[in-house]
């Protein structure tokens, strides 16, 4: 039952060098099944992945390197999970063909998309999420894989595509959005009369709910956003459905999302105190699951609707509070739109060096990810500073971030991108130059329905 440990490691390295190789890999693999003996693997996993891969163990040492992976993106540890999938693929390509190894291919592909997309890398993590898919054979592996793709293109900024592949997972799961306008709108005045019932008589919580009804909630979640921006009467209508359907299950994960997302919806149509009051029901429950991520997200929500309401003291607050969370688990698309939000509150109290630098930690953080729409909102911040920032910096910026941005069809960036370059040539002198980028983003806009100020966030209101 006792153990022992070096004094000091030189004294394990100089024996180490003395080993032959053989020696070295026994040792490994003595030590490493000593360890999975004693239980609880979990618990042991980071010693247990390194020692049977150095000990040659290729499928534990995948097993246990894949564990340890998910163990580390569970924490927010990003980069060491990536080091342990690194591991992990490198064993599975020594394992033999077969249903096993296709399994643990795909559990992997799919958790180092995962990795992969939270901390900025879209291109790496579709690759890994599309070649995930391709070895999914089982329904429910198709439906979870895809609206992690859509996911990863909504924080790209390819909000049509994300909104395609959405659909397709939709489909898969039993359910639609109407084709027809009118059907739609239907369909709308519907989800609000059940939202009016349920304001009145909350439902009861339903039983049975599975894995399906789960990810049911996740797409319908993921569709609000993306629907945001591309197509109002959509996004009305997929936001009624998820609260209705988040009401009726009253699964936690699903509900507090669900609550967090009606609170910007509400307040954005006038109605603050409901917008408030749905956030903090959300903020909650996610306090008491212990999410830290979900409770990031509220304050962040939360903050966004208090500055819709001018309450730019609690708005600063509560954004601050988010801020090192986010800034610690690593999840760079909602850190973008949180300096935002800063940027926007900081500006409309008259501090304008604290909404410059947010803005600037938006540029470089966009910049990193090569995440075209989030510059695309650090550069129309720098046309609402105009004054501070000379005008023709504003367009030589925009006009370099413009064809990446027509390139991967983010129509919304292009508008806000054409404004701010509009703004900045207005207050240059240039009325006809501005005149023309106007002219064109308003051809855009008629061309593609884009929601009215779309992932340009929320407008800079300092008049």
């Amino acid at each position: 039952g006792g153990k022992y440990v070096f004094s000091h490691n030189k004294i394990r390295e100089a024996i180490d060098a003395h080993l032959g190789e053989q020696q070295r890999v026994d040792l490994h693999r003595c030590v490493g099944l000593a360890l999975e003996a004693a239980g609880n693997p979990d618990g042991r996993m980071f010693d247990l992945a390194p020692h049977f891969t150095r000990a040659g163990g290729t499928e534990r040492s995948v097993a246990y390197s894949l564990r340890a992976g998910e163990i580390s993106l569970n924490r927010y540890a990003q980069r060491e999970a990536l080091a342990f999938f690194g591991t992990a693929q490198q064993g599975l390509e020594s394992m033999m063909p077969g249903p096993r190894r296709t399994a643990t291919e795909r559990q992997l592909l799919e958790t180092r998309g995962e990795a992969e997309r939270m901390i900025g890398r879209y291109e790496e993590a579709l690759r890994a999420y599309e070649r995930a898919a391709a070895l999914s054979e089982d329904k429910k592996d198709r439906i979870r894989i895809k609206t992690k793709i859509g996911r990863a293109l909504f924080s790209k900024g390819e909000h049509r595509r994300a909104a395609g592949v959405l659909e397709e997972a939709l489909g898969l799961a039993g359910d639609s959005i109407p084709r027809s306008r009118f059907v739609l709108f239907l369909g709308l005045c519907r989800e609000f009369v059940v939202q009016l019932w349920h304001t009145l008589r909350p439902p009861r919580a339903r039983s049975g709910a599975g894995e399906g009804v789960k990810e049911l909630g996740r797409l319908y979640d993921e569709l609000s956003h993306v629907y945001y921006f591309t197509d109002k009467l959509k996004a009305l209508f997929i936001h009624l459905r998820h609260l209705n359907f988040a009401e009726r299950w009253r699964i936690p994960e699903i509900l507090s999302q669900a609550y967090c997302n009606h609170g910007p919806g509400a307040a954005t149509v006038g109605l603050m105190n409901r917008g408030v009051d749905y956030i903090l029901k959300g903020l909650a429950y996610r306090e008491q699951a212990g999410d830290r991520w979900g409770v990031a997200q509220a304050r962040s929500y939360l903050a966004a609707v208090l500055f819709l309401s001018t309450q730019s003291r609690e708005a600063i607050r509560q954004a601050r509070l988010a801020e090192p969370e986010f800034e610690e688990l690593g999840d760079r698309w909602e850190l973008i739109t949180l300096y935002l939000t800063l940027a926007s509150l900081y500006a409309q109290v008259g501090e304008w060096a604290q909404s410059e630098a947010y803005i600037e930690r938006i540029r470089r953080l966009a910049t990193v990810s090569k995440n075209w729409s989030g510059l695309a909102l650090a550069i129309r911040g720098s046309a609402e500073l105009l004054g501070r920032i000379p005008p023709d910096r504003v367009i030589e910026q925009a006009q370099a971030v413009l064809p990446l941005c027509r390139e991967a069809g983010d129509h919304t960036a292009v508008v806000g991108l054409l404004y701010a370059c509009g703004r900045s040539a207005l207050a240059a002198g240039r009325p006809e130059q501005a005149e023309a980028f106007y002219r064109e983003a308003l051809d855009l806009k008629a061309r593609h329905p884009i929601a009215r100020g779309g992932h340009l966030g929320l407008p800079f209101r300092m008049t």
